[in-house]
């Protein structure tokens, strides 16, 4: 009996070597820097570059979608990702994706974006936290 404790034991430590299944805009987060995240609070007028933010995730943004190209395209595509899409309340211009899992303790991925009146992209950011939805 004590044998099929330890070999049940050790296949469900197995699974926790498999990684999260994140969409691809959030996978491979890179280093997390930045201070805090106000993107949303007009009195604050935090930079996207100030506020924390993964390197990976914003590079993969930056790459895919660079500043002048499309909103559209890009909340089609967070869209498609299965996350949910809000406005600031301050700045209807900046948009909040978020996705959230359940796996591993939870958690979820932000990624922010600002778009002109014309609907080309201004900013782009985006990072991870883990440990909670």
């Amino acid at each position: 009996m004590r044998g099929w404790i330890t070999l049940w034991l050790a296949a469900g430590l197995l699974g926790c070597d498999e990684p999260l299944k994140l969409p691809p805009l959030l996978r491979d987060p890179g280093d997390r820097v930045g201070s805090s995240w106000f993107l949303c609070d007009s009195s604050i007028r935090q930079k996207p570059e100030d506020a924390v933010h993964h390197k990976g995730i914003v590079a993969r943004l930056h790459h895919l979608f660079p500043p002048g190209s499309s909103g559209t395209s890009l909340q089609d595509e967070l869209v498609r990702q299965k996350f949910a899409i809000r406005e600031c309340s301050t700045d209807p211009a900046i948009r909040i994706a978020t996705y959230r899992w359940k796996e591993r303790w939870g958690g979820q991925g932000l990624i922010a974006f600002k778009v002109d009146q014309d609907d080309k992209i201004i900013w782009t950011t985006g990072f991870n936290s883990y440990g909670g939805p």
